[in-house]
């Protein structure tokens, strides 16, 4: 649900066939690698991917482990994505309310619901193949110009964007 300018590939090997040598590191399990040249114009596609996996666990109708934590109550395997997400707001020094990180949470999981069998074929063809390139995943089922103006449409979603 990512462009391509934010999410090169996603992996389950390790070593990366696709991480260049110099970025490979060797504990590492599952990685999502993405641009490191990210701006303010790009913080909102970085939130939508922060919240978009949990919110498709949540909409598919699986039931993972709860925390709670600063941003509100989110699936357990997201944390290491709000620490990542945390540090780009702090070097783009914005402060987003934590009330609108669980507000964008709810629209995703509102807006994926309907597409659980979609969702379901890419985490199949993900774990089948274990490396995936942006530009194979297919998301054409997701209107993202839909999503991004639920975005825009929330109260105080100025604050977001």
């Amino acid at each position: 649900m990512v462009p391509g300018k934010m999410q090169f590939h996603v992996s389950f090997q390790c070593p990366c066939p696709l991480c260049p040598a110099d970025e490979q590191n060797p504990l590492s399990e599952a990685h999502v690698r993405r641009d490191s040249d990210m701006g303010p114009p790009d913080i909102i596609e970085e939130v939508i991917y922060s919240l978009a996996g949990g919110a498709a666990e949540v909409a598919c109708g699986l039931s993972p482990r709860m925390d709670i934590n600063e941003y509100g109550t989110f699936p357990a395997g997201m944390e290491r994505d709000f620490i990542d997400l945390r540090i780009l707001l702090e070097t783009a020094e914005l402060d987003v309310p934590s009330s609108l990180l669980a507000a964008g949470f709810r629209t995703l999981v509102s807006h994926l619901r309907g597409k659980a069998d979609q969702l379901g074929k890419v985490a199949g063809q993900f774990l089948e193949r274990r490396v995936l390139t942006s530009n194979e995943i297919d998301f054409s089922f997701v209107d993202r110009t839909s999503l991004l103006k639920s975005f825009t449409d929330a109260p105080n979603s100025t604050d977001l964007l």
